[in-house]
């Protein structure tokens, strides 16, 4: 199987391989998605986004990754 993401030549691999990446992706996203909340919770505690000018965790969020809240 090829690296995780490294998926420029997916129509090379098989139907099983692509169901597997698929599964081992969503299962990745999950677990940087719950690394991602705990570290905005501690952020949002610490008032860390007052700290570097913004009202609010979303606004620093939106602001630094150009995603909107």
């Amino acid at each position: 199987m090829q690296k995780l993401g490294d998926y420029r030549s997916a129509d090379t691999l098989t139907d099983q391989e692509i169901s597997s990446a698929i599964v081992e992706l969503t299962h990745t996203e999950n677990r940087l998605a719950a690394d991602k909340y705990t570290l905005l919770a501690h952020f949002a505690r610490r008032g860390l986004n007052l700290k570097q000018g913004h009202s609010s965790p979303a606004h620093w969020l939106a602001t630094g990754t150009r995603v909107a809240h």
